[in-house]
């Protein structure tokens, strides 16, 4: 099997995830491209969808901003009235996914013993705790390596190279 391009950087993922939830919700993409684009040149913040703290209701996109709750979409910028916040539908995140102090998305455990961490890798899928891409193990053990001499050589336990395998074959089976 060749070796695949990643081409999205970590919190690129993190953003699509939140657009295709927008989405399912009814959320126009008009709207979510304009919402991104004001929230942008208001923050400066290339991903602002891989934050923690975000919100929908039928039409419109609200995120905190300064402590507030704003309005990104219809009404760009106005803040929404505390007691509109717990009409608000929360935009669920991935299982797994934690966030920095300031909200950032920063962290992502997709399956057991991987996980994504932007400043390992690229944010490419490791094997928690190590430097070990997945993708490594998968292609050497497509090439004829047994999982037991895998774990030997990478120094790490058998669960975590069969999680490593059950990862990469369940992204080779999305596509």
């Amino acid at each position: 099997m060749g070796r695949r391009s990643r081409a999205l950087h970590f919190h690129d993922l993190i953003r699509m995830r939140m657009i295709s939830l927008l989405r399912s919700r009814g959320i126009s993409f008009k709207a979510i491209r304009e919402s991104e684009q004001f929230v942008q040149d208001l923050t400066g913040s290339r991903n602002p969808f891989a934050t923690e703290d975000l919100w929908h209701s039928d039409s419109d996109i609200f995120l905190n901003f300064r402590e507030r709750i704003i309005s990104t979409a219809e009404r760009q910028g106005q803040y929404a009235m505390d007691l509109l916040v717990p009409y608000l539908n929360r935009v669920d995140h991935y299982p797994g996914l934690t966030f920095d102090g300031d909200g950032l998305a920063n962290l992502w455990r997709p399956h057991h013993s991987v996980a994504l961490n932007p400043h390992i890798g690229f944010g490419a899928p490791c094997v928690e705790h190590t430097r070990i891409q997945t993708e490594v193990l998968w292609s050497l053990h497509n090439a004829g390596e047994s999982l037991e001499s895998l774990a030997e050589v990478y120094d790490i336990a058998l669960d975590k190279v069969k999680a490593a395998i059950e990862w990469e074959h369940r992204l080779a089976n999305a596509t």
